[in-house]
């Protein structure tokens, strides 16, 4: 079954789900809950009470996974602020207290994923890691439907998966302040192998 843990975690993950793509989630979870890590690490499923009721049956699942591990919680919030549901809930509740990794419903992780960030980010805390699972698009005859892996995806290291043409990589450069003003986001994309910024 799922590793259940009573310290204080190491890191949050956060996703949410809608809707349509419940399902989906569902086996997304499950693939999270597996992570192969020695991180502490506790799940927050956020969902909005505009897009589902607490007593929607199709959440049962999930209510049952809550209930047989202490690595998953159902984090029930009013507005449904789309996709900004994965991150600033979790933030808000807990600021800077715990690094926080966000992930999509409809992504099958490898069971190393979680632990390879880990280590990265215990290398160096001052970067914004990334990296990418195999999305999936549903079950047909069942058989998970699988999407071809998105090219050009902005990373340090691809774990062997090609996309990059440096030898460093081609993670972003994320700035919070560039010093040249106030409300002055920007980003750049350059050819796959060069930095964004």
């Amino acid at each position: 079954m799922y590793k259940r843990y009573k310290n204080t975690p190491d890191l949050l993950v956060s996703l949410t789900t809608w809707p349509k793509r419940i399902n989906e989630s569902i086996i997304t979870i499950d693939r999270l809950l597996k992570q192969k890590t020695d991180c502490n690490y506790k799940i927050f499923l956020v969902l909005s009470k505009e897009e589902f009721n607490e007593n929607d049956n199709r959440l049962n699942y999930f209510y049952y996974l809550s209930k047989t591990t202490d690595k998953l919680e159902i984090f029930w919030i009013n507005e449904n602020i789309k996709s900004y549901k994965k991150l600033l809930p979790i933030y808000q509740k807990f600021g800077n207290k715990f690094p926080i990794l966000v992930c999509d419903d409809d992504i099958l992780y490898p069971e190393d994923w979680l632990d390879k960030l880990w280590q990265e980010y215990r290398k160096d805390k001052t970067c914004v890691y990334a990296n990418y699972g195999d999305t999936f698009c549903g079950i047909k005859n069942g058989i998970l439907q699988l999407k071809n892996e998105i090219n050009g995806n902005f990373q340090r290291n691809n774990y062997g998966k090609g996309g990059t043409t440096s030898f460093t990589g081609d993670p972003v450069f994320a700035d919070s302040q560039d010093g040249s003003g106030l409300n002055n986001a920007n980003f750049s994309t350059p050819p796959d192998g060069t930095n964004p910024r």
